[in-house]
């Protein structure tokens, strides 16, 4: 059975974060691992010309995308329904 021993998940994003940044822009073949998160991240992005107004509200668009990634696991759903989990987002 799988146990999630914790009260709180804490998703975290920041302000000027150059991977949200990178989402506006062609990824260097040298970013491997940046690649597989873009695929993740990409929902996130506005289809925009990127200002800092849109990379703002990319970066917060990301980490509700990331807290609904979680409430999709039945064992997150279920503790958060019960009130035994709270998910927090923090920008």
């Amino acid at each position: 059975m799988l146990n999630l021993h914790v009260k709180h998940i804490v998703v975290c994003g920041h302000s000027h974060c150059g991977a949200i940044k990178a989402l506006y822009e062609d990824l260097s073949s040298e970013a491997v691992n940046l690649g597989a998160w873009f695929d993740l991240a990409r929902e996130a992005a506005l289809p925009v010309c990127p200002t800092p107004e849109s990379l703002c509200r990319t970066e917060q668009r990301a980490i509700v995308l990331q807290l609904e990634r979680l409430m999709d696991y039945p064992m997150v759903r279920r503790r958060v329904e019960r009130g035994e989990l709270a998910l927090h987002g923090w920008h």
